[in-house]
């Protein structure tokens, strides 16, 4: 066999491009030139808005909602529970997919979920439809989430991708504490259905742009854990379940069960993780100590502030308290920090970047970089 021509090697790893199972046009290009670079920024920002706004803004409606709908406020909470245990459960396995299939493709259908779920929304007109669409809606949203900041990787340059990390996380925060000021600006001058409505132009836009301007990425040609998403489809659901219900006043039988049946299957689900050679959920991480502080220190921040903030002025009466025990995991569903990491980034933490162990002192710097 020939040897390969070392001028078509790929930079900074010395291997024939021929042994890449992607396209050398993926590999060797830097970030997106501009302005395609500028145009990938907008509808990665303008999707991200909207999945985090609506992880907010209908907690202000749940009043209008529960009335227009003539139900009461206790059931009409799953208006916002909906919404973020589909984001919850669908978190990881899109993120999965994304780098199976290619992140690209997730977002772009993460967001057409989104929008026609959006639609659906607005026109709902019992609570059980509006509940299953506020389902639709979230496992858009997640799509979104899941995937935009590996897509942050491929449209800005390495020399700016600090730039591109800051800005994504400043977008979600910002949009995380507009959204009650938006959702009262929205019902100051319509219906609750127009929360949902206004999505559908702002979708639209971001989609086209989407189809028009994001990078394609590489395909990990893995298979996708069906076993290791049911296990934590069921493990994070129950477990978001039953701690709902415990600020709901359910029964104890309930609540016992739900969290038990939680952490039965979330044990499962991390000792399947570590026999995975790309696991779903990649629980080893955690053994990088900074990895694991920042993991910690995200957790305790989506904790913390939530509890705090419905804590003050404002929250004094039963039925705020009702309100708000609906919208108890925003941050810790949409946090910059917290969002859970795909299978690639995950094995460059473990074993560098074409699988030897790397030094003690690059598991940190690994680590540092995506925490």
């Amino acid at each position: 066999m020939p040897a390969a021509d070392p001028a078509s090697a790929i930079p900074e790893t010395g291997l024939p491009a021929a042994t890449i199972a992607v396209p050398a046009a993926t590999v060797l290009q830097d970030g997106l030139p501009t302005p395609n670079r500028y145009w990938a920024i907008l509808t990665i920002a303008l999707g991200l808005t909207l999945a985090v706004l609506n992880g907010a803004i209908a907690n202000v409606a749940l009043p209008a909602i529960a009335r227009d709908l003539h139900t009461d406020p206790a059931t009409s909470i799953w208006v916002v529970n909906a919404f973020q245990l589909a984001v919850t459960v669908s978190l990881l396995p899109l993120a999965s997919l994304g780098e199976i299939y290619g992140y690209r493709k997730v977002y772009r259908w993460g967001l057409v979920v989104f929008t026609i779920a959006s639609v659906l929304c607005a026109l709902s007109s019992t609570l059980p439809v509006l509940i299953l669409a506020r389902v639709a809606q979230g496992i858009g949203a997640a799509g979104i989430m899941s995937v935009n900041g590996a897509l942050i990787r491929f449209i800005y340059p390495r020399r700016l991708l600090g730039r591109g990390v800051g800005m994504n996380a400043t977008i979600g925060s910002i949009a995380s504490a507009v959204g009650p000021s938006v959702a009262s600006a929205v019902l100051a001058v319509g219906p609750w259905p127009w929360l949902f409505a206004v999505n559908v132009p702002l979708g639209l836009v971001a989609g086209i742009i989407a189809w028009r301007a994001l990078p394609d990425t590489p395909h990990s040609g893995a298979q996708f854990d069906i076993g290791g998403a049911l296990l934590q489809g069921v493990s994070f659901g129950t477990l978001l379940i039953g701690i709902s219900e415990i600020g709901h006043g359910d029964s104890t039988f309930h609540v016992v069960l739900d969290l038990v049946v939680g952490v039965i299957t979330g044990g499962v689900l991390v000792v399947r993780m570590m026999t995975q050679r790309a696991p779903l959920l990649p629980v080893d991480l955690l053994r990088i100590p900074l990895f694991a502080l920042s993991v910690d220190g995200a957790g305790l921040d989506a904790v913390s502030v939530p509890a705090r903030s419905r804590h003050g002025p404002g929250n004094d009466r039963p039925a705020d308290h009702a309100m708000a025990a609906g919208g108890g995991g925003d941050r810790a569903a949409v946090g910059p920090a917290g969002r859970p990491l795909p299978g690639g980034p995950a094995r460059r933490l473990r074993h560098g970047r074409h699988g030897a162990r790397p030094r003690r002192d690059g598991d940190a710097a690994r680590a540092r970089d995506v925490a």
